[in-house]
Formats: C-alpha cells, structure tokens, sequence
C-alpha cells in the first residue's frame, strides 16, 4: 500500500489589502503566511505591480510561516485609478496568489497663484492691426494646477482666449479694433475654485498711418489747403483754412488740423509741411 506524502499548504494573506497612495508616495502593506500542512521549505515571494508603481521587500524568503513587508511607490505621473497588484507566494510544490488594491487619488491643488499685469495698463495699438498684452502666472506655496483664462472686452474690441498655464509662466492677449478709440478689456484665470483678475488692460486704438498732406507754395498764393482725403474717420469737416490761419497753429505746436470741407482735404498733419512754409 502506497502511502502518499500530504501536500503543503500554506496561507498568505495582506494587512491591509486595500491602499490609498498618492501620485509620488509611497504606501505599505505586510503579507502574512501561515504554514497550515507542515511545510519545510521556505516560501518565495514576488510582486507583479502596473505601470507606474515599483515594488520592494524587505524580506523575500519566509521560513514556514512569518511575515514580510511590502512598499509600493507611485509615479509623480501616474493618473488617478485604481489599480491590483499580485502578491505570489511559492514553495517546491505550490504557488498561492494573493491580491492588493491600489487607489490612486485625484490629487487637491494647493497653493496659490498671482497674475499679472495686477494694476491698470495701456497698449498702443492702430485700426485693424492686432497687438499684444502679456500675461504672467506666478505659482505660490507649491502651486501646481493649469490656470485657464477668460477675457471681458469693450464693445468693438476683438480678443483671443489666452492658452492655459500650469503653475508657472507667461501667455499672450491679442487684441484688434476697427475704429480708433479707447478700449478696455480684462483677463480673469481660474484653476479649481482659486481665481483672480487683472486690472485694467486699455487698448489706445489710433488710425493706421496715411500718407502725408503737403501745402505747397501755390496754395499759399491762393490762401487754401489743398490734398487729399486721408481717411473717413479723419475728416471733420468745418471752414475753408488759410495759409496764415495754418502757419499760425504750426507756431502754436498744433500738428493736426481738419482742413474745410469744401476742397476735401480732411486732417493736414501740419509735422509734415514742405519746407517751403514759413517758419
């Protein structure tokens, strides 16, 4: 009669099976074995963690029954879930499988940030050109979340949506409008429930540059300025100007003028008269 060996049977069991571990941490667990059917051999242990988590022992080899430590470390760049990792157990004869549940949390921003321009400002900009404000994160006591961006512009003033930012760095406000003017618009960047606002960013629209109305020494005979329209926006309208009456503002430091409307010369940049005028 053959007598057969009895099996070895053994148990391993983790305290705790469920951890809670944030992106960079590190969490432990301790895996109990237990020798239920006389084993005389030593039990091997081995981890098979996801990516994104390492795994280490301080011991590997369990003479019949003890315990052993387990600590796993997650990526800084793991994404928040849940993941398993296996826990095997093996002695010449058997292998058991053990389990543990690995939660990786969605991680709380903390920290602050400042946003800059944070006092009124002015940007120069002319009719239908497209001109840019730069805006400046400055992440504060550890903050690392991704600020986006909202904007509040004036009636005809024409703005992108700033890229966002995470933590820290600078992004650009574009701005256009088709009729000069003084515009006003501003920048509000928000990350979870922290949000704050710039002051004031004033657009100072002017009209393109035209070309320049010159008075000639015939149009002094004739005591009238002649040229050419510059632009709708710029013709005023108003009395027929003389030479003296223009000679006479260009002594006084006026550079601009609207010339009559009856022969269309629209505003005379007097800065730019020929030499021929009197001085």
């Amino acid at each position: 009669m053959n007598v057969l060996a009895p099996l070895e049977v053994f148990s391993i069991t983790p305290f705790p099976s469920e951890l809670s571990i944030g992106a960079g941490a590190m969490g432990t667990t301790y895996l109990s074995i237990v020798n239920l059917n006389g084993i005389s051999g030593n039990v091997q242990l081995t981890a098979a963690a996801p990516a994104g988590f390492t795994t280490s022992f301080n011991t590997t080899t369990i003479s019949s029954s003890g315990t052993a430590q387990l600590n796993l470390t997650a990526s800084a760049r793991i994404s928040p879930g849940t993941y398993l990792v296996n826990v095997t157990g093996t002695t010449s004869e058997l292998a058991q499988t053990t389990m543990i549940t690995v939660t990786v949390p969605v991680p709380v921003s903390t920290g602050d940030f400042s946003i800059s321009p944070a006092t009124p400002t002015t940007v120069k900009c002319t009719t239908g050109s497209t001109c840019n404000a730069t805006i400046t994160i400055t992440a504060q006591n550890g903050f690392s979340g991704t600020v986006t961006f909202t904007v509040a512009a004036s009636n005809g003033l024409t703005c992108n949506i700033p890229s966002p930012v995470t933590e820290s760095g600078t992004t650009i406000l574009s701005c256009s409008a088709a009729k000069r003017g003084s515009y006003s618009v501003s920048v509000t960047g928000t990350s979870g429930s922290l949000s704050h606002e710039t002051g004031i960013i004033t657009y100072q629209v002017v009209p393109a540059p035209h070309a320049h109305h010159r008075l000639h020494e015939h149009d002094r005979d004739r005591g009238i300025c002649t040229g050419t329209l510059a632009g709708p926006e710029d013709f005023d309208g108003g009395s027929t100007l003389t030479t003296d009456s223009i000679i006479t503002m260009m002594r006084s430091g006026v550079t601009t003028v609207s010339a009559g409307e009856d022969h269309r010369c629209g505003a005379l940049d007097l800065s730019h008269d020929n030499d021929n005028s009197d001085s």
